[in-house]
């Protein structure tokens, strides 16, 4: 009649059954919304001055593109840790 393993069965093998988040990926995904939200209200145009660099662009690319480099660098920081943590097992 019902083709899916019982609660019991997956409890005794560890897997989980359906979709859960923890607690670090909420805050990610709620942060990711926050952080979408204000770069979507803050369109106008904006001169970025950066070494050499004198350029007119909109603020919703300056603060997406930092966005994404803060992303980067904190994988690149987690990625990092988890290599040292592994090494040191």
């Amino acid at each position: 009649m019902n083709d899916l393993p019982s609660k019991k069965a997956l409890e005794s093998t560890g897997e989980n059954y359906g979709f859960r988040l923890n607690g670090r990926q909420l805050i990610g995904i709620l942060a990711a919304i926050v952080l979408l939200l204000f770069i979507l209200s803050n369109r106008q145009e904006v001169t970025v001055e950066f070494l050499f660099l004198d350029f007119t662009t909109p603020q919703w690319v300056v603060l997406a593109v930092t966005g994404l480099l803060g992303a980067a660098v904190g994988a690149g920081i987690v990625a990092r840790r988890a290599k040292r943590k592994a090494r040191r097992s």
